[in-house]
């Protein structure tokens, strides 16, 4: 979200002040939205890959045994991107605050605006040789 400063004027100093502080707290809880999303999918993945010893193809084999419905991505308003890396490894992403599908690369540096060559936001589960795969975070 961004606020036109032009027409923050007509509306005095209080909410020009006020309405960027809310931006960055709205964008701090779509952030965590998002995070905890992918955290509650990787776990209805991991539910299925305990059952079924072999990861998900796609999302939609989680519904409706492992999840109500498929994971939404609060970035964009769709399912998260989910790719299935081997049968021991998957990753699962946001397309983050540009709203475009990056393959998976992160940027960097996160930026204000959406000019960030990249900025998906990643977790990969893999590559383990026994149990459950070791949780990675990046």
């Amino acid at each position: 979200i961004t606020w036109d400063d032009a027409n923050l004027r007509q509306y005095g100093l209080f909410a020009a002040l006020l309405l960027p502080a809310l931006e960055k707290a709205l964008n701090k809880a779509i952030l965590q939205q998002a995070k905890l999303e992918l955290a509650k999918a990787s776990i209805d993945i991991e539910r299925y890959f305990l059952k079924n010893k072999v990861y998900p193809e796609n999302l939609d084999a989680l519904v409706p045994d492992y999840s109500d419905t498929i994971p939404l991505d609060p970035m964009s308003g769709i399912s998260f991107t989910y790719k299935q890396l081997s049968k021991d490894s998957f990753e699962i992403y946001s397309v983050g605050w540009n709203g475009r599908d990056d393959d998976g690369k992160q940027a960097k540096k996160h930026r204000k605006d959406d000019t960030a060559p990249t900025d998906d936001f990643l977790w990969v589960i893999g590559d383990a040789t026994k149990g459950i795969p070791p949780y990675t975070i990046q």
